[in-house]
């Protein structure tokens, strides 16, 4: 009977004009329209097309309801990796601010790959519903490049080095001028006042460079990093008085090291800044986002880039003494709700944040038992990605 459904249903739309096909099709979940492929043989063609796959893309972007979050856990007692995605239509507050429903929301993800003992994985960056992993299993490192949608992926042994002890050096982005897939890293270099950084382009024809810019801070760089406006952003947490580190920006079409500069009014100043002052980047909506964490003060503030490249446009979002925040440095805020409530990252899951009252909810008590070493070392390589169901594939 569905067989004749569908072949009926191909017959009416088929009389349709293209464009309203198209429509039509558009509007239908990524599942339903990969079923739709299997119809006929017009519908295969038109969904397969680079020109129908980016307008599903953008729609899929400009659709909030849409996005989702996938994030990396440990399995208590073996360690072993675990990996959740959780919709953020699925995501809103309560009015006492717990954020507990979050354990029942997440969906626990297959691997793309088949896991070993002592397998480590880290999530190097999503872009246009594509997954970039890092898979280090005892002296082998290899790049999974995943699709959970289609279950497309690619898994390489490329030329790249990528240190062990700092996977989160290496970031993936996309560059919309050649339309390709990147993995850059910020790598170790002996030059003091240089840094090294190299580029993996996937694809028919993959290549790396190699570039050297006259810059010393990069070296320092904070773990994690973030793709925004065609830029790969790390920040430092070396402070010096006399050169105050600023945001690494590196412009994935160009291949050009940039600088994103501090907000000029945050806790980093001298006259109040301390040694134990720790920096966050991150993602808030469409702006890039700074946590600065001062757990010697017992102070964070979250601020956010309104328009990107002008430093007079950081707007402090809230400052909190909250101990689920100001306890320990590595947090980074994940989506604004509608209600102007921030959905945080931190060392013992999520928590929200009410900018408005100051007020901080319940960490979620998601996540699994662990030591707070494993929970501080998973925090300070990885964080959750944001992403879309997509049609997307390297090729």
């Amino acid at each position: 009977m569905f067989p004749f459904k569908k072949e009926m249903a191909a017959m009416l739309i088929s009389r349709l004009p293209e464009e309203i096909q198209v429509e039509i099709i558009l509007k239908l979940s990524v599942r339903s329209i990969l079923s739709c492929k299997c119809v006929c043989k017009l519908w295969f063609n038109l969904i397969s097309s680079p020109k129908f796959i980016n307008n599903h893309l953008h729609l899929s972007i400009q659709n909030k309801n849409n996005h989702k979050l996938m994030f990396i856990d440990k399995e208590s007692v073996t360690g072993k990796p675990l990996v959740y995605s959780i919709d953020f239509a699925s995501i809103s507050s309560s009015p006492d601010l717990s954020c507990e429903y979050i354990g029942n929301e997440a969906i626990l993800m297959d691997y793309p790959f088949e896991y070993k003992e002592g397998m480590e994985i880290r999530i190097l960056g999503a872009c246009n519903g594509l997954f970039c992993f890092y898979i280090s299993i005892d002296t082998e490192i290899s790049i999974c490049i995943w699709n959970p949608t289609t279950k497309y992926k690619e898994i390489r042994h490329c030329d790249f080095h990528i240190n062990p002890k700092h996977p989160s050096r290496a970031r993936f982005g996309y560059d919309s001028k050649t339309r390709d897939y990147k993995l850059v890293r910020i790598a170790e270099f002996q030059k003091s006042d240089y840094c090294k950084i190299e580029v993996y382009t996937f694809g028919l024809h993959s290549s790396k460079t190699v570039h050297t810019f006259p810059y010393n801070y990069p070296r320092h760089v904070a773990f994690g990093g973030v793709f925004l406006n065609g830029a790969l952003h790390w920040v430092s947490n070396l402070w010096k008085q006399d050169n105050p580190s600023n945001i690494v920006s590196f412009d994935i079409s160009n291949e050009k090291l940039m600088e994103v500069l501090l907000p000029e009014k945050s806790i980093i100043h001298p006259e109040v800044s301390s040694p134990r002052l720790f920096k966050k980047v991150g993602v808030l909506g469409d702006c890039l986002s700074l946590v600065f964490v001062d757990t010697k003060l017992i102070r964070a503030e979250v601020w956010v880039l309104q328009e990107y490249g002008v430093r007079e446009s950081w707007t402090k979002l809230f400052t909190t003494t909250q101990t689920p925040i100001t306890r320990y440095p590595f947090c980074v805020p994940v989506m604004s709700l509608k209600n102007g409530e921030v959905l945080m990252y931190t060392h013992d899951g999520f928590v929200l944040c009410d900018p408005m009252n100051e007020r901080v909810g319940k960490v979620s008590s998601f996540f699994q038992k662990i030591t707070f070493r494993v929970r501080i070392d998973t925090m300070m390589v990885t964080h959750p990605e944001s992403y879309v169901d997509s049609l997307v594939s390297l090729n």
